[in-house]
């Protein structure tokens, strides 16, 4: 009986499958679309003055940041 309850759940999906049907096939569908669809970026009436943009520093993250912090110090006294 206990192994007749775990393959409920795989008998289910078989037959939905044997059938020609996918489950989320719908769902995937209209994700896949949306997805795929260009968003209209919608204007404002009238003139917006835009401010400037800073410069972009350029400095080192992650590891070049541990790269720069190795390769400045001088070598160990030997």
């Amino acid at each position: 009986m206990s192994l007749l309850l775990e393959l409920v759940p795989f008998l289910l999906l078989a037959g939905t499958l044997l059938c020609g049907r996918y489950p989320g096939e719908r769902t995937l569908a209209t994700r896949l679309l949306r997805a795929r669809r260009p968003r209209l970026r919608r204007r404002r009436r009238g003139v917006v003055a835009r401010t400037p943009r800073r410069p972009f520093a350029a400095a080192p993250r992650g590891g070049r940041l541990v790269g720069a912090a190795v390769a400045s110090r001088p070598p160990p006294l030997g």
